[in-house]
């Protein structure tokens, strides 16, 4: 039995209807005449990927859920824990040997080990890698807003928001200097006080 072609086409109209399907459930509008129109839209392009793109498709469903059920997190990140390391490690390999579904199966597997946001931010790098900004962008915003005080989450973030429309990014960057100065005054007018 031959292996049904990659459909690009399908894949994209599939994948553009979950994200815009996702940004509905956010604003509490999925059983909006929008959102069913984007169902039966969606309907034919979904019987025409195969099966790996299913699996890509099946994986972003579910991970999509995470990011609208978990909108803060408690627990703040370890900063030694050799069991993530590894298995970030293990997970972002996946992702450079393009075996891309099964990086996101194992950030799924194993989410009792990996905090929320830091689960995003993988997520966000495997679609990265995968050259899918469109879809990186959601999850790295997760794991910002999770984390907000994370370097690494906001500048991810800023640079996918960067790569897919620089019109918001310069705003969002703007706003991180005027922190970044902020903090830089605070620490000048602390260092002369202690002197």
């Amino acid at each position: 039995m031959s292996k049904k072609p990659a459909n690009p086409v399908a894949y994209a109209k599939v994948r553009d209807g979950l994200l815009r399907l996702h940004e509905l459930m956010v604003k509490g509008e999925i059983e909006s005449d929008e959102a069913e129109a984007i169902r039966d839209a969606t309907d034919k392009p979904w019987l025409q990927v195969n099966d790996e793109q299913r699996a890509m498709l099946n994986a972003l469903s579910r991970d999509l859920l995470v990011v609208v059920d978990v909108q803060s997190e408690a627990t703040p990140i370890p900063e030694d824990n050799a069991e993530l390391n590894e298995l970030s490690v293990k997970i972002l390999k996946l992702a450079e040997e393009r075996r891309f579904e099964e990086a996101l199966t194992q950030i799924a597997t194993n989410k009792a080990k990996i905090p929320v946001s830091v689960a995003s931010h993988m997520r966000g790098i495997v679609w990265e890698t995968r050259n899918e900004p469109t879809v990186a962008i959601v999850f790295f915003r997760h794991a910002h807003v999770l984390q907000p005080t994370r370097d690494v989450f906001y500048s991810r973030y800023l640079v996918t928001l960067n790569l897919i429309d620089s019109k918001p990014a310069v705003p969002e960057a703007s706003k991180a200097l005027d922190e970044f100065k902020k903090y830089e005054q605070s620490r000048n007018v602390q260092n002369l006080t202690l002197k």
